[in-house]
């Protein structure tokens, strides 16, 4: 069954991919066509090959919808629905990649409507999956920042302070633990960019700063070398700096104590907020930051 939620899990990747691009404006909005049809296509594909149905290499899309809902019927399950607006999404799909016909909104909002909805039917009908239980967050190895992720998802609707605060957390951590896991013998990162400057501002430097232009200087260059260090560092993971920078727009930093052993602070209002769709977007960012880590991952031997 892992492997059903897997390729489960990426075709919902996908979808709400698709939903992040529909907001966009015009014509990067008819991007999330291409995810749409890439998911359904990528579900169509588990479900035929999972229940042995027969189809050949001359079975079109549209065929695979009804091979599957012939599947259900024979099973007494519910058929799947929306048949009309999936050939539409399936033309709009075909304008789009081979005529260079761009969809209007309203034409987006249906195929958006029609994916969400076909991909929940499929799982629910076909695996009796309810689509909140299937996500790539089950394909993270590092346990702790799979655990401040769910637990962020959990609290959301009731808790959003605390559910930016363990997203702020799950990334931190990502990176963190990444990094010391790739330390020689010698405790040497290859991910070292320059000493942590935190605590040599001009606040710290205390008695030993005098003039407001010196502090002002000392304060200026240390955030700038900092801000540098950290967007060599997530170029040099791999990771998506653009999107990165949306992270980080929407999801502050934590502040760390002196002190070791004990958890960083997000500094946050107490009503904090964040949309879903935002919300979404950095859940999704995140998984993509541990797949990507994970996709190249080794082992440093610290023997003497």
């Amino acid at each position: 069954m892992r492997h059903i939620i897997k390729r489960l899990a990426f075709a919902k990747y996908l979808i709400e991919r698709g939903n992040q691009e529909s907001v966009k404006s015009e014509p990067l909005s008819s991007i999330a066509l291409l995810h749409y049809h890439d998911a359904l296509e990528l579900v169509f594909n588990l479900v035929l090959e999972d229940k042995n149905i027969t189809v050949n290499s001359n079975t079109s899309f549209m065929q695979y919808f009804d091979k599957i809902n012939e599947w259900l019927k024979n099973d007494e399950k519910t058929e799947l629905e929306l048949r009309p607006s999936l050939v539409k999404l399936k033309e709009r799909r075909v304008n789009l990649k081979h005529k260079g016909l761009f969809p209007s909104k309203t034409d987006i909002e249906e195929s958006k409507f029609t994916a969400n909805n076909l991909f929940e039917g499929l799982c629910k009908n076909v695996y009796e999956l309810n689509i909140q239980e299937i996500s790539l967050i089950e394909l993270i190895e590092n346990t702790r920042v799979k655990g401040f992720i769910k637990e962020a998802i959990d609290s959301y609707n009731d808790n959003q302070k605390n559910a930016i605060e363990k997203i702020s957390f799950s990334l931190e951590f990502l990176i963190r633990d990444y990094e010391s896991s790739k330390t020689s013998k010698f405790g040497e990162s290859p991910f070292f960019f320059g000493e942590d400057l935190t605590h040599l501002d001009s606040f710290f430097m205390g008695e030993e700063m005098t003039g407001n232009k010196m502090k002002e200087f000392v304060d200026k260059v240390n955030k700038s070398i900092e801000s540098m260090q950290k967007a060599v560092k997530i170029l040099a993971f791999g990771l998506n700096y653009k999107k990165y920078i949306k992270f980080r727009l929407l999801i502050p930093e934590p502040d760390w104590y002196l002190a070791s052993g004990i958890l960083p602070k997000v500094n946050l209002p107490p009503n904090a907020k964040i949309s879903q769709e935002d919300f979404d977007f950095c859940v999704n960012y995140l998984i993509e930051c541990s797949l990507k880590l994970q996709e190249f991952d080794f082992e440093i031997s610290k023997d003497k």
